[in-house]
């Protein structure tokens, strides 16, 4: 993913060049591409928990950091990274003393706010200890956009935390067909109650987030959906199929005798 996909979006039309990677958690679907973009891209700091990927996979990524000479630097709730332009992350969890070791529950929980405006949160798979320890801090959670903890799973649905991050749009990224079911059923229907608009990106493809200007609010656009090429390309391996099966009929008749 981080060589096919990430990397090669960030690097359309540009050099390959970050001026910062924060990871969320260690897990690999959160982690397994780092590797291969810390390696090969130019990056400025690396910001992070403290907690680290396990296996080979955290192998690769200590090297990586290590022979490109990145920043590395641990970051917990209170601390504020300025990515310039009036643009600040807000560091919202966990805490230095929080006190739960489930890598999920430590997920470092973010909220872009840009000229004390709250632009998106990325609580990256909080489930509920984490969103709990969130909520009795009192921290300010509201934001125009709201990436679904935990890629839209039951686990981390809490209508309080909907309530608190007030989002104008929520979007789930998630897998299609993912063996997981996200995003469950009971956070789609939880949206819908609370009147906030839910993009999936399993069945839209890329969602881009825009704000054109001061007062406009955000706007959401979607790609043409993973749905659409994968039927696309469905039709044409049953094509191919079909060539193939007319293809082998054709040599296997026996000739006339």
């Amino acid at each position: 993913m981080g060589q096919a996909v990430v990397g090669a979006r960030l690097a359309w039309g540009r050099p390959p060049r970050l001026d910062g990677v924060i990871l969320s958690h260690g897990d690999a679907d959160h982690s397994g591409g780092l590797p291969w973009v810390t390696g090969m891209f130019s990056v400025g700091r690396f910001l992070f928990s403290g907690d680290m990927p396990g296996g080979r996979t955290g192998e690769r990524l200590a090297r990586a950091l290590e022979q490109g000479n990145v920043t590395q630097e641990v970051v917990a709730a209170g601390d504020r990274v300025d990515i310039g332009h009036g643009a600040v992350f807000q560091v919202l969890h966990p805490a230095r003393n929080f006190g739960c070791h489930d890598a999920n529950e430590r997920s470092l929980v973010l909220r872009l706010v840009r000229n004390g405006h709250g632009l998106v949160l990325l609580p990256g798979d909080v489930e509920q200890v984490g969103i709990r320890a969130l909520l009795a801090s009192g921290c300010g959670m509201e934001s125009d956009v709201l990436i679904l903890p935990h890629h839209g799973s039951g686990s981390s649905l809490n209508r309080d935390f909907l309530v608190e991050v007030a989002p104008n749009v929520a979007l789930c990224s998630c897998g299609y067909l993912n063996r997981f079911g996200f995003p469950a059923e009971e956070v789609v229907r939880t949206c819908a109650n609370l009147d906030i608009p839910l993009h999936v990106t399993s069945g839209e493809g890329g969602v881009i987030a825009v704000w054109e200007g001061k007062d406009s609010g955000v706007r959401v656009v979607s790609g043409t959906g993973c749905i659409t090429h994968l039927n696309s390309f469905l039709d044409r391996f049953s094509l191919l199929e079909q060539v193939q099966s007319s293809w082998d009929d054709l040599f296997s008749r026996k000739p006339d005798s």
